[in-house]
């Protein structure tokens, strides 16, 4: 037998985020559910001013993370070939990192750098690179586009979709005029952001 709805939501696990000044308290059975600077939803950290700073910190976090699991097969002494290396990062690192990146691509040039790091140790390791080979080489190289031109290219790809979706909807939510002034930056506005 299933539980009433009552039953089966929890206002403990509940909780509030406001883009805006809160305008009061909010209670759910009797219970007062916080207010946070904070939310996490479908695996992405949005907080109060949409900057994503803390998700990109996650981002590279988990990169590290996976990363470090995978030392073993991609790290300097490794006999694996250059080319699986570079599979295993397209593969498993740069997926876990850049989750929901058309939504918070749009974070400084600041964020971004944190996450090109990451990218770059990896491609140092997979090559046995020395400390005065260049980035840009390793990347052509291993024929791997840089953070953000994965983030240009993954956000067009994104917002095409988007356009000839089924669902009325989803289309009308990425249609709108990203040259409007507005307080917040738009999501699509990552690709106006070509510098």
């Amino acid at each position: 037998m299933v539980p009433p709805l009552a039953n089966r939501c929890e206002p403990r696990q509940k909780q509030c985020d406001s883009f805006h000044r809160p305008v009061g308290e909010i209670e759910m059975f009797e219970q007062l559910i916080p207010w946070k600077n904070e939310v996490r939803y479908l695996g992405i950290l949005f907080d109060n001013h949409l900057r994503f700073n803390n998700q990109v910190e996650y981002a590279k976090t988990r990169g590290q993370m996976v990363r470090g699991q995978l030392n073993s097969l991609v790290n300097r002494r490794s006999k694996m070939s250059i080319k699986n290396k570079i599979t295993i990062y397209r593969t498993m690192n740069r997926p876990s990192m850049m989750y929901g990146s058309a939504i918070w691509g749009t974070v400084s040039h600041t964020q971004l750098q944190k996450l090109q790091v990451v990218q770059n140790k990896f491609l140092r390791a997979a090559f046995n690179a020395p400390w005065f080979v260049r980035n840009t080489q390793l990347h052509r190289e291993a024929n791997l586009p840089t953070i953000k031109e994965f983030l240009l290219d993954d956000a067009r790809k994104f917002y095409a979709k988007a356009a000839v979706h089924p669902n009325p909807l989803v289309r009308e939510s990425v249609n709108y005029d990203e040259n409007a002034p507005m307080r917040h930056k738009r999501p699509q506005c990552l690709l106006l952001r070509q510098d």
